[in-house]
């Protein structure tokens, strides 16, 4: 059980996921408990990130947190990643998901191209 008078992290979110087109999103880091939680954040790929990666957030507070992702430079495909938070009130695991969509391509058969 649990001590009613320590910090405890909780977090809204249970799955981030950005589809083929969303870039941004916000999570919600609360402190359900009593006392002051620090908190850290990390996370693995580079082709996500995080606007912070630690802070504090006092009792029956919360703090958003801007997550991203880029999509340039990598190839069509599936991406997951986890973003982990530890602190003094709990850790947590949020799994992040991703797709990079084909890309548009662009062929050209003529080898010359004259104009009278």
């Amino acid at each position: 059980m649990s001590d009613p008078n320590a910090p405890q992290l909780s977090i809204e979110q249970s799955v981030i996921s950005f589809g083929s087109d969303v870039v941004n999103r916000v999570i919600t880091l609360e402190n359900s408990g009593k006392g002051r939680i620090s908190w850290t954040a990390t996370k693995a790929d580079s082709w996500l990130s995080l606007a912070k990666t630690s802070g504090d957030i006092n009792e029956d507070e919360s703090e958003n947190l801007l997550v991203s992702v880029n999509r340039n430079a990598i190839s069509p495909g599936n991406y997951d990643d986890v973003i982990r938070f530890t602190s003094n009130g709990g850790s947590i695991n949020v799994p992040v998901e991703m797709v990079v969509a084909n890309r548009p391509v662009l062929n050209v058969s003529a080898t010359k191209l004259v104009f009278d």
